[in-house]
């Protein structure tokens, strides 16, 4: 869509043409009532306005037939099946059409009429004069008669604010504005990017050559293209520079290759232009050079539903695309007087379990002004435009919709659609800036893409999808001056008629999308350990802290407290972290006295273990005020893993920087014998092993993995609560070390012991650490014991949860730093939370598990 020019020509012109339309129409139906008495008045209710007016006076116009007897594909919203759900829309819809429109046609066919027949509403396009029209509006299978001119469904001003891009982007290797502010980065970096996901783009058609649309074109394999259930062109005269009925994908105007563009695009040279760039594209041109027609639109939507090969044969619904988008409208102004053309048809996509986004249009910023179809509609989820300052456009369509009784909210929500820079149709190698509400439709289209990669149980739940999407909205957004349009008593109360629940977020929206799924690529997980029963944890807010240095010493100081409210230490310290391990091969032969409630225990932390201050370093506090016994390992050789740690030694100091205990090889330990009755002895010789009783109070304890002889590798610390008999418990579990890349990570784990879930904090510490070589900006995830991503974050403030991380007390002092409030299910179930650097970066950080009461 494009903005409405300010223009009074435009405005003049408009409104004579409106005027002289329903001039026209009015006096075409006080003739037609005069000459046909009373009979007819019923009939001419069927017919729009305008079909009347054109077939005055023995002219003819191109009419839609819309049926009575419309197809129910209602029980399609409850089919788990997807492929059996894409069938049975399809076979229902056209096995319906074929029955109930036999008489329509034979007529037609009689009377030498020709025709198209539709299906995705049981609807025919044909040609008619007044006696024909007299005939068809008395049927009784007829419900309405409404027009099928070509119309301009997409409006010039927004080529006003056209400009030639640079080919190349402003900063190398950095998304668009838009594509940051909807946090579709910080969704990549969990290694969702779209992929699975197949968006259809409805528009002037795509430059399918483009750098950055050609690699994610369904109908290219990297060699060969293929353009059969890929492309249809739905333009059968005209065309433009394309011509009609094209087979393979082309653009008249420039507009589909730019919408096309923010959904997936994305050349592999710093062209970041596209929010879902691992998702694939199809397209259907259903504008030439910007005209549509009701039936042009809905050939486009039968595509996406059951696409065909380039002769429209061999439909196939499992081919379908998952999200529309629809970057175009119909005012009434301009031909769509009844408002209801499209209606059964975009519900009919719905029950298909396609998600269609709709821009809300440009006729802003009057109350009311979403007034087009198909964005009225309440399947549609149509979406306002903002500026890179989160400035509600004034051109943005205001709601709320009037089509329904009562009022409908519109828009449902809004994305970036101002100076948006995307590919064009000029050059393979071609950008634009294009400004409208067609450009905020794409980014939400593409969010719509990744949060179904990142939680696939979403995929095809329209409702679920839009109910995520609103409720995890930004609402900051500016609306200037503040308006109210009807649904709302303040300015300030969200969701509007203005921008409807605010701009949309694809990290807000993973991180909230209910009970996690397997990741689509495997992730680091700490191998499968031991398990003792685990004591209670204390909700010890202060982080105790480690300082390893070149010497053996490490200190931890920690102030416990009986609430969560510590403020972590600034210095190069480790903070104590929960790392998840997986079920227990062995239980200790100590049988606990009755269990405390529910607590964080048996912390686990894999790494890889460099030399000097890039070592492994875990930490905790004992809490309570009983001694507790622990058994700390340090595994290394029994790791099914490449590039492990060959020979691990192990260190447990007090948070003075005090050496507890020390051990090389745990089967020449001193205390063998009692690890092995533990039930926690490694399995290798070479790995190490501590059993040790701690003092409590809120003590600080430190773990810290070196290789023998300086030697490197991927190792693993860990630390068990073997007594539960006592009032005292490990908390505020840490883990510091150097952050590199692929597998070798930062990784940490904890069991929630007992019965009643542990809501807890997590948190990845590096730009605020006083230490040289710290990781600039953390990225953290959560993940269970299969390795589905719980909830994520990139930068605590913006990942939705900033207030309640304050409130917690411990809320990181960079906002570059990440973290995540989750209530976890207990009953010994496993976690690990992970931590990289963004866009790949190293250095040391620190990532930490805090339980909350």
């Amino acid at each position: 869509m494009k903005q409405v020019s300010s223009s009074g020509f435009f405005q003049v012109k408009v409104a004579a043409s409106f005027a002289l339309f329903f001039a026209g129409a009015l006096l075409a139906m006080m003739a037609w009532s005069s000459a046909a008495g009373p009979k007819l008045t019923g009939i001419a209710a069927k017919i729009a306005p305008e079909v009347l007016a054109q077939t005055a006076q023995g002219g003819s116009a191109s009419i839609i037939i819309l049926l009575a007897d419309q197809a129910n594909v209602s029980a399609a919203h409850e089919m788990k099946d997807q492929d059996a759900r894409g069938w049975f829309v399809y076979n229902t819809l056209t096995q319906h059409a074929a029955r109930t429109q036999a008489a329509l046609r034979a007529e037609l066919e009689a009377r030498g009429v020709s025709y198209q027949s539709f299906w995705a509403a049981n609807m025919i396009v044909a040609t008619a004069d007044r006696a024909l029209l007299e005939s068809l509006a008395a049927r009784e299978d007829v419900a309405r008669i409404d027009s099928n001119n070509a119309v301009r469904w997409i409006e010039p001003p927004e080529l006003t604010n056209f400009s030639v891009a640079p080919n190349s982007p402003s900063a190398p290797n950095t998304a668009e504005w838009g594509v940051q502010n909807v946090n579709a980065p910080s969704v990549w970096a969990l290694g969702f990017t779209g992929q699975g996901m197949v968006i259809g783009d409805q528009d002037t058609g795509e430059r399918w050559t483009h750098n950055a649309l050609k690699p994610r074109y369904r109908g290219w394999d990297g060699t060969t293209a293929d353009h059969n259930f890929n492309w249809h062109d739905a333009i059968h005269t005209g065309g433009g520079v394309c011509g009609p009925d094209t087979v393979a994908p082309c653009d008249d105007s420039g507009h589909g290759t730019h919408t096309a563009g923010t959904t997936v695009g994305d050349d592999g040279a710093g062209n970041q232009i596209g929010v879902a760039p691992g998702a694939k594209w199809i397209g259907c041109r259903n504008m030439d050079q910007g005209n549509g027609t009701p039936a042009r639109y809905t050939e486009c939507f039968q595509f996406m539903m059951a696409p065909t090969d380039l002769n429209g044969n061999n439909a196939d619904p499992t081919l379908r695309a998952h999200v529309l988008n629809n970057s175009w409208g119909c005012p009434a102004s301009e031909g769509c007087t009844t408002r209801a053309e499209l209606e059964t048809i975009i519900n009919n996509t719905e029950a298909a379990g396609i998600f269609v986004v709709v821009s809300a249009g440009n006729s802003g910023s009057g109350c009311s002004s979403v007034s087009d179809v198909p964005a009225i509609y309440s399947a549609s989820f149509s979406v306002g435009a903002y500026d890179i300052n989160n400035t509600l456009a004034g051109f943005s369509s205001r709601g709320p919709s009037t089509y329904y009784t009562p009022n409908l909210l519109k828009p449902n929500i809004s994305a970036p659609g101002v100076n948006v820079r995307s590919s064009y149709y000029s050059g393979d190698t071609t950008y634009a800036n294009l400004s409208g509400t067609s450009m905020s439709g794409p980014h939400v289209a593409g969010v719509v893409a990744l949060v179904w990669s990142a939680r696939p149980q979403l995929v095809r739940d329209i409702a679920a999808t839009k109910s995520l999407l609103q409720s995890t909205a930004n609402p900051s957004v500016t609306v200037t001056p503040p308006q109210l349009c009807g649904g709302t008593l303040s300015t300030t109360d969200i969701p509007n008629n203005s921008f409807g629940y605010g701009r949309v977020d694809a990290l807000a929206a993973v991180n909230a999308s209910g009970s996690p799924t397997p990741t689509p690529t495997a992730s680091p997980t700490p191998t499968a350990t031991a398990t003792a029963t685990a004591t209670a944890t204390a909700t010890a807010t202060a982080t105790p802290t480690a300082t390893a240095t070149a010497t053996p010493t490490a200190t931890a100081t920690a102030t416990p407290t009986a609430t969560a409210t510590a403020t972590p230490t600034a210095t190069a310290t480790a903070s104590p972290t929960a790392t998840a391990t997986t079920t227990p091969t062995a239980t200790p032969t100590a049988s606990p006295t009755p269990s405390p409630s529910t607590v964080l225990g048996n912390v686990s932390s894999r790494l890889r273990v460099e030399t000097g201050d890039n070592i492994l370093i875990g930490g905790f506090i004992v809490t309570g005020t009983q001694d507790k016994k622990v058994v700390v390992r340090a595994l290394g050789p029994s790791l099914n893993l490449p590039g492990k740690l060959a020979n691990p030694t192990l260190e447990l100091r007090d948070s003075a920087g005090g050496l507890v205990q020390v051990n090389d090889d745990w089967s020449t330990s001193p205390n063998r014998q009692a690890i092995i009755d533990s039930g926690l002895a490694p399995s290798n010789d070479l790995e190490s092993a501590i059993i040790a009783t701690l003092s409590a109070n809120g003590k600080a304890y430190t773990a810290i993995v070196r290789g023998v002889g300086g030697t490197t590798g991927t190792g693993v610390v860990e630390v068990y609560d073997i007594d539960r008999s006592v009032d005292s418990k490990l908390a505020n579990i840490s883990t510091r070390g150097f952050v590199q890349t692929g597998d070798t990570i930062l990784i940490a784990g904890t069991i929630v012991v007992g019965q009643a879930s542990q809501k807890v904090i997590v948190r990845a510490i590096g730009p605020s650490l006083n230490i040289a070589g710290k990781l600039a900006d953390p990225i953290l995830e959560l993940r269970d014991a299969n390795g589905a991503l719980i909830r994520a974050d990139d930068n605590w403030r913006t990942g939705g949860q900033e207030t309640e991380i304050m409130q917690s007390g411990v809320a990181p002092t960079n906002d570059l730093e990440s973290a995540l409030i989750e209530t976890l299910p207990a009953n010994n179930a496993a976690y690990t939370a992970i931590v990289r650097g963004i866009n790949n970066t190293t250095g040391i950080a620190v990532v930490e598990v805090y339980a909350l009461n």
